[in-house]
């Protein structure tokens, strides 16, 4: 691993996160659902540990090979992302006792799209990493690792919230404090594995 990918992976891990939260306020602003932005922006800090792992893992991928498109990646992942959200409403929305898919017009107001809010930056890059990846090996392939990786990062989300939820008894352990430690984490694997050279 040269320095320069090293550093795209910390600063994926570090500053990812970040701008999920700041992109979580920013929606609710101009959306201007006040009364839903409390809970967003809850669920964006709650998720930053999740969004360091996948901000670092997609500047990792990114940076394996730099000179790919990655736009398209970006976007498929995100499209993956929320077809995952939507099945998750509807199993929700079925469980109630009720028939038939969550609307598309209803998609926004479910727990399941809001709770993507945080993690929006993190599996943009996530799915710009696969593309590039990917790139070279055909289309039907990008496209299926693109959705995948977003619709996978879509519901690692529930799982985090519960993890966080049982971490909550021990102040130390807050979403912030986990964020840091997986930060750093990150940074020192990926140290271990720079070329001496880039030392």
């Amino acid at each position: 691993m040269t320095r320069a990918l090293w550093n795209r992976m910390v600063l994926g891990a570090v500053a990812v996160p970040l701008v999920g939260v700041g992109f979580a306020a920013g929606s609710m602003y101009l959306v201007g659902a006040g009364d839903r932005a409390g809970a967003v922006i809850a669920y964006a800090i709650s998720t930053m540990p999740l969004a360091a792992a996948l901000g670092g893992a997609g500047a990792y991928l990114s940076g394996q090979a730099p000179g790919s498109p990655w736009a398209g990646g970006a976007l498929l992942a995100m499209v993956g992302a929320l077809i995952a959200a939507f099945a998750s409403a509807t199993v929700r929305f079925r469980q109630t006792g009720a028939s038939g898919f969550v609307s598309l017009s209803a998609l926004p107001y479910t727990a399941e799209f809001l709770m993507l809010a945080g993690v929006v930056p993190a599996i943009l890059l996530l799915g710009a990493g696969v593309g590039r990846l990917r790139a070279g090996h055909g289309t039907r392939p990008v496209v299926g690792w693109c959705l995948l990786a977003g619709a996978v990062a879509s519901a690692c989300v529930g799982p985090t919230l519960i993890a966080v939820r049982g971490l909550a008894g021990f102040p130390l352990l807050n979403p912030v404090v986990v964020w840091a430690l997986l930060a750093i984490v990150i940074a020192a694997a990926g140290w271990r594995r720079l070329d001496s050279v880039g030392r």
